[in-house]
């Protein structure tokens, strides 16, 4: 799957605001036409809405361009919907979204400001964003393995956190027994989660060559091959070796300001990776 730029020129420039069951839509034709910002659910109900609103005129679907920030998961129904209509689709960076805001001098925060500002984004540096593609099938098989995974190791932590704090309390050894085969449980459904995700991807014809040769690393174990592949859409959304370095969080990133200076990393993704259960 390669990226695509949008187009220099649209009629109508879109901007989402997306919550967990509806969002807030605003648009900016490049007539005179004005369309005021309106709500909608985050279903095939609300689509047929932006369809009957945004289309009128004539308007293709291939000249209306939508910027929305990828909110959770919750982004993916509506983008995959307008996607599969024709709609060229851009989910943007969060932190651009918020700078973007912030040079407007925005005192006020509403889904239908956030909404226009998308939209004025759309319009504004068009030609420089890169078009959103929906993943292929084997992208949600393995993104709800990872998250399932990921909750098993959390607590997991938690048990083991909870063993460790009655072991200055009397000894009661049935229940020390139920709390051991507890994380046991847990470690053996995280490591079959594991072997799932491998036979998966392994099998697949592009991710799976990706896969054979990361794992071929030292050190890159099945979860963090799987992430990364799964993160970076078999590496489309970065563009060169920097690129990933910094999305991955070994590249140092550098502060001064008067007298303060300092450098920080930031961790992948901003969330915690476990690779082997220890």
């Amino acid at each position: 799957m390669s990226r695509q730029q949008a187009k220099e020129t649209y009629r109508v420039y879109c901007g989402i605001d997306v919550a967990k069951k509806t969002s807030v839509v605003a648009a900016l034709p490049t007539t005179d036409d004005v369309i005021h910002p309106f709500d909608i659910t985050n279903d095939e109900k609300g689509i047929k809405k932006i369809r009957k609103t945004l289309e009128r005129g004539g308007i293709k679907p291939a000249d209306i361009l939508v910027v929305l920030e990828p909110t959770g998961t919750y982004y993916l129904p509506i983008a995959t919907l307008l996607y599969r209509a024709g709609y060229d689709v851009v989910v943007i960076n969060s932190l651009t979204a918020r700078r973007h805001i912030q040079a407007m001098l925005e005192q006020n925060k509403t889904d239908k400001i956030d909404a226009m500002r998308l939209a004025e984004i759309a319009g504004y540096i068009r030609g420089q964003l890169n078009l959103w593609q929906e993943p292929p099938q084997i992208y949600e098989e393995l993104r709800q393995r990872l998250s399932l995974r990921d909750e098993l190791v959390n607590v997991r932590v938690k048990q083991l956190n909870r063993h460790h704090a009655v072991q200055s309390r009397p000894k009661l050894s049935d229940l020390d027994d139920e709390r051991k085969e507890i994380i046991a449980y847990i470690d053996d459904k995280a490591k079959s989660l594991e072997k799932e995700m491998k036979k998966i991807l392994w099998a697949h014809p592009e991710w799976g060559k990706t896969a054979r040769y990361l794992h071929s690393i030292p050190g890159f174990g099945v979860y963090t091959v799987v992430s990364l592949i799964v993160y970076t859409l078999n590496f489309t959304m970065v563009d060169s070796a920097e690129q990933l370095a910094s999305f991955v969080g070994v590249v140092p990133r550098k502060y001064e300001s008067g007298q303060t200076s300092y450098t920080r990393l930031y961790p992948f993704s901003r969330r915690k990776r476990v690779d082997k259960l220890s």
